[in-house]
């Protein structure tokens, strides 16, 4: 399992914001130990490349996922981010709480088979507070603040896809191809990288 590094499809102009999103899909899906994630595994192409509008370019997207030589391989965007404050503007403390919603989209593709399994849209959102004496500077939050809100937005999206992609791949067999037989032995051509263990009891079809 796989996943490209997002299109980031807004007016928010942060690139490292589709990393963010795939890198945490991937960690959250790893550690569910439902799917074998490669480690270091990188791709020169994103998920920008593989869309046409709403979309997706399937055979360039098939023939790189058999080229990464993963069985299931997702793309995103995020469709949406927004950031806002609320708060007091009178008093001699005013309380303030600025807010970053986030909006992202996933498609997960079955390499083998050439065909779509799941596609999920998630809206995640982070907050903040924060507390200003009268007469101090009291304007909007520094960039850094707004980026690590909708960073956080954008994580907390990303776990909510994860537990999509953890539920869609309890539903996928696993299927792997005999190698070789030799006297009473039969082999396999995947083994423990694949998610197999010892004692495992494999239906042959």
């Amino acid at each position: 399992f796989f996943v490209l590094p997002f299109m980031n499809d807004t007016p928010f102009n942060d690139d490292g914001l589709g990393t963010i999103a795939s890198t945490e899909l991937l960690r959250v899906v790893k550690g569910t130990n439902k799917a074998v994630v490669p480690e270091d595994m990188r791709s020169a192409d994103t998920s920008r490349d593989f869309f046409s509008g709403d979309k997706v370019r399937l055979s360039p997207l098939l023939r790189e996922g058999k080229r990464l030589g993963v069985t299931l391989l997702a793309i995103g965007k995020i469709k949406h981010v927004k950031y806002r404050q609320k708060g007091d503007d009178v008093g001699l403390f005013r309380q303030k709480k600025a807010i970053a919603a986030v909006t992202i989209e996933m498609r997960m593709f079955d390499i083998a088979e050439g065909k779509e399994i799941i596609s999920v849209t998630r809206a995640g959102d982070s907050t903040a507070s924060q507390t200003n004496v009268f007469g101090s500077d009291d304007s909007d939050n520094p960039k850094e603040q707004r980026l690590e809100l909708v960073q956080e937005a954008i994580r907390n999206s990303s776990r909510l896809i994860a537990g999509d992609i953890t539920r869609a791949l309890e539903k996928i067999s696993w299927e792997g191809r005999i190698a070789k037989i030799s006297g009473g032995r039969v082999y396999i051509n995947d083994g423990r990288a694949s998610g197999l263990n010892i004692g495992d009891i494999l239906k042959v079809k």
